[in-house]
């Protein structure tokens, strides 16, 4: 289950709210494009192999053995994401065979982030208006950076 099982549709029941409004947009990132900047990493990055293994085992999941509200303030802990910040923008460098992979990836991504403000942009009638933004943890960062650069307000209702 993600965010949008665990918390959107239920939420927007709770609240009696007439629809959820998708916003997300796969885009052009492929699981190829995912594997070949992994592989990239794996045999010719070690600094950045070190990075990731570092935020893998520093990373958390949602803990059963407490509340889920607690669980998602782990996965939302400020340093952890300044830590997957760089751990993204470590991949800049990386190359296979003279092929920029990393720069590719990122590229990708961050067109991935720049529609999801699109829409998100689309589907405000009031620039006043205020929005529940459901999203993975790995878009925290970027998005945050992008609303704060239209001028909007982000909190994080999970972080410290």
């Amino acid at each position: 289950m993600d965010e949008i099982e665990q918390i959107g549709f239920r939420l927007a029941e709770e609240l009696n709210h007439q629809g959820i409004f998708a916003i997300n947009w796969a885009g052009q990132l492929t699981e190829e494009d995912m594997s070949k900047l992994n592989q990239s990493i794996q045999n010719e990055y070690p600094e950045v192999l070190k990075m990731v293994n570092t935020f893998s085992e520093r990373d958390v999941d949602i803990d059963p053995t407490i509340s889920l509200l607690d669980s998602y303030k782990q996965l939302n802990d400020t340093e952890l994401i300044k830590e997957l910040e760089k751990m993204y923008l470590s991949f800049v460098t990386v190359e296979n065979n003279g092929e920029s992979v990393g720069a590719t990836f990122l590229h990708k991504w961050i067109e991935r982030e720049l529609m999801i403000v699109k829409h998100v942009t689309e589907i405000l009638e009031n620039p006043n208006e205020r929005l529940l933004l459901l999203v993975g943890r790995d878009h925290l960062w970027m998005l945050r950076k992008l609303f704060e650069g239209k001028g909007w307000t982000v909190i994080n209702p999970f972080s410290d």
